[in-house]
């Protein structure tokens, strides 16, 4: 369940408290799940039972926040369809401020975009998608036509970024595995404490003056690379700082806590 152990945005700090019911009936076994944002109304009529026909006969599962079934607020549904889906497949026209939320909560969570665009209304767009994955459609005939053309070409980068994301995290599992508990401890701390940063000998300092680590469970998290150096312009001075590696940051929350 994975995929659910996010801090909630309506309810931070607390985490995403789906029913394991709920989690069940979003994780089925399709290859792929794709999350489908579209405004309901005023919307081509030939949007939904294209989109729906393709994945269907393809036996990949679609999830439509209109049709779907669900407890909690009306921003809980729509999260956890964004959570369980691999990618999302959006309507950008015609305009809807939900729509343009529910594609940062899916950039937020790294998901690719597929996006659709009736080139009527292409000029209105508040933003320039040309180096985005798209589809100009004006009938059921050009979006099918797009849809056979253009996600094979998201999913490649779909299968990019989940398998990089798969190994850089059973990298980390790995070297979690290799500290003391004394280290972990230490490293739950760092982590807790959010944005902590010093100056490199300060960090040793920390350590010692806490009398709960020794500054060798420091140098096992550095040996790792859960704690790293970094260098920061201090006018006509180059600083050096040390701090948690914040590309381990997500998956040691997931991991540790």
């Amino acid at each position: 369940m994975g995929k659910f152990n996010i801090v909630c945005p309506d309810h931070y700090p607390m985490k995403c408290n789906l029913s394991l019911a709920d989690k069940d009936y979003l994780l089925t076994p399709e290859k792929y799940k794709a999350f489908l944002i579209f405004q309901y109304r005023q919307q081509d009529e030939w949007i939904e039972p294209t989109i729906e026909r393709y994945f269907s006969e393809r036996t990949w599962r679609l999830y439509n926040a209109g049709k779907e079934a669900g407890t909690g607020t009306k921003f809980c549904n729509v999260c956890r369809y964004a959570l369980a889906a691999d990618f999302g497949v959006v309507s950008l026209t015609p305009l809807n401020f939900n729509v343009f939320q529910e594609i940062g909560l899916m950039q937020g969570l790294q998901k690719p975009l597929l996006y659709l665009i009736n080139p009527v209304h292409k000029s209105e767009l508040p933003f320039d998608i040309d180096d985005q994955i798209y589809i100009e459609h004006t009938d059921s005939k050009t979006l099918e036509f797009g849809l056979s053309n253009k996600l094979p070409l998201l999913l490649d980068k779909l299968l990019l970024i989940t398998g990089f994301k798969t190994e850089q995290k059973r990298l980390i599992e790995s070297k979690l595995k290799n500290l003391s508990h004394q280290a972990v401890d230490l490293l739950k701390r760092i982590i807790l404490e959010g944005s902590l940063s010093f100056r490199s000998h300060d960090l040793d300092k920390w350590i010692t003056t806490s009398r709960l680590w020794e500054v060798s469970h420091l140098r096992e998290l550095e040996s790792q690379r859960f704690i790293i150096d970094r260098l920061e312009s201090g006018g006509t001075r180059t600083l050096h700082f040390k701090g948690l590696n914040e590309d381990y940051r997500k998956y040691l929350v997931e991991l540790l806590f």
